[in-house]
């Protein structure tokens, strides 16, 4: 009888007959109809499949970080292939990686995937996430200061600003420049790091945030990062999504509709500096929209963000 033949694209054929499919670690039986031996198969294409799992383990083992992706889906691709997910961890930073394989995948060739897994896994949050990570023990703050860095670092790199109100109050100047280089802005709604705004920090930090609060599969964790891709600052939110996620995403919740947390942010920085300016003082031009008694005068810049920003309350 011929022997089994395994192809690239990881299809096991006896006699040109196609009869499963190796995808990672895990091998598939094809669906046949008739009489067929299905345990003769299965034990004629572990002849091939069990030493391609264990060469595949050896490659795996020494792949390079490039050839990984995790998903918005928590599942961790090697070469295109599904070889492991996430699941919860004891801690937010340090969630668990559940290999996808075959009885076949056993021992060292087990131990040594879970092993390159990890490494890449821990590499690839401390890579994707620097600045957040860098505020969980900061050197050069203490006191209120490093409380509120290490608040930031627990919720993914954005707060709330009214959750650490008082904190804030109490820093002097010196204190928030040194917070300013590790990345940390002050806005009027929240304390965030813009750098952990971009895209792929924020996909991320919605996984993780999902493995600790409601699990991967729910509505939202796989919608959301295309729409924080796409650019959009402003949408309608879907009443079926937890509001968490639109928070760790970056968008402040305000009814049925949820804004990038730094638009929201913009129309206050425009303001600041004019109340804080006296125009009667002032030398040179004055900036447009200033105005005498620490009042400020509205600008079409001003407007084409406040049509966003309408919808929330001067309060939240």
């Amino acid at each position: 009888m011929a022997s089994p033949e395994i192809n690239e694209r990881g299809e096991v054929r006896l006699e040109g007959h196609l009869i499963g499919t190796l995808e990672g670690f895990r091998f598939t039986l094809s669906r046949n109809d008739g009489d067929v031996d299905t345990k003769g198969l299965r034990a004629a294409a572990d002849h091939v499949v069990a030493p391609e799992i264990h060469n595949r383990a050896d490659r795996l083992a020494g792949a390079p970080n490039e050839e990984f992706v995790l998903a918005t889906d928590g599942k961790l691709r090697w070469k295109g292939d599904v070889v492991a997910e996430l699941i919860e961890g004891d801690a937010l930073y340090r969630p668990r990686i559940l290999i996808l394989a075959d009885e076949t995948l056993t021992g060292v060739d087990s131990e040594r995937v879970q092993d390159r897994l990890s490494l890449w896994l821990r590499h690839h949050i401390n890579t994707v996430l620097e600045s957040v990570m860098a505020l969980e023990a900061p050197a050069d703050i203490e006191g209120a200061a490093r409380g509120i860095a290490f608040q930031l670092y627990e919720h993914l790199g954005l707060l709330p600003r009214a959750q650490v109100a008082d904190e804030v109050k109490a820093l002097d100047r010196d204190v928030r420049g040194k917070m300013r280089k590790l990345g940390i802005k002050f806005g009027a709604y929240h304390i965030f790091l813009p750098l952990a705004l971009k895209p792929a920090p924020r996909e991320l930090a919605l996984i993780l945030f999902a493995l600790k609060h409601g699990g991967i599969r729910q509505p939202g964790v796989t919608d959301i990062p295309h729409i924080v891709l796409s650019g959009r600052t402003s949408f309608s939110v879907d009443p079926e999504v937890d509001t968490g996620l639109y928070e760790v995403a970056g968008f402040k919740v305000a009814g049925k509709r949820a804004v990038r947390v730094d638009i929201l942010e913009r129309p206050a920085d425009i303001i600041r500096p004019l109340i804080a300016l006296d125009p009667t003082r002032h030398q040179g031009d004055v900036p447009l929209g200033a105005a005498e008694g620490n009042g400020f005068r509205v600008t079409v810049e001003m407007t084409s963000l406040w049509a966003v920003r309408a919808k929330i309350s001067p309060r939240s």
